[in-house]
């Protein structure tokens, strides 16, 4: 959801109703306004069965629950969005908690989107590292 996109439940629910059609691929959603960080929206997510995007950045907040089995996290840069390298204290802290979602039997997906001045592929090979 875009940064200016304020919670708007009913509008959600009537978006998760039309989603539920398709079962597969799992779904997560990326809130990037804080107004949708709250039991109500993490319980309707719930419902239907939707995680939460966990969305790292500089220009917005990050949501950093988890209310399914799946955990989706979006790494587009912690100083500079698109932009910056991960440093190692970041990825390590990234790492434990991977490795502990792991134990919780989630599956766990991680995307780097801090492409911009190639970033993305170093940080993924390290975190890698780092978890396994």
């Amino acid at each position: 959801m875009p940064p200016n996109f304020h919670k708007h439940l009913d509008r959600l629910k009537g978006f998760l109703r039309a989603l539920r059609r398709w079962s597969q691929p799992r779904h997560a959603i990326e809130f990037r306004h804080e107004s949708w960080f709250d039991d109500e929206v993490a319980d309707c997510l719930r419902t239907y069965h939707v995680a939460i995007c966990q969305s790292d950045a500089a220009d917005w907040p990050l949501w950093d629950a988890v209310i399914a089995d799946m955990v989706y996290v979006r790494l587009h840069g912690h100083e500079a969005t698109y932009a910056s390298g991960y440093t190692d204290l970041r990825l390590r802290a990234w790492a434990r908690k991977i490795r502990l979602w792991q134990r919780q039997r989630n599956d766990v997906h991680v995307y780097f989107d801090n492409d911009a001045f190639g970033h993305a592929p170093q940080d993924a090979l390290r975190l890698i590292e780092m978890v396994c």
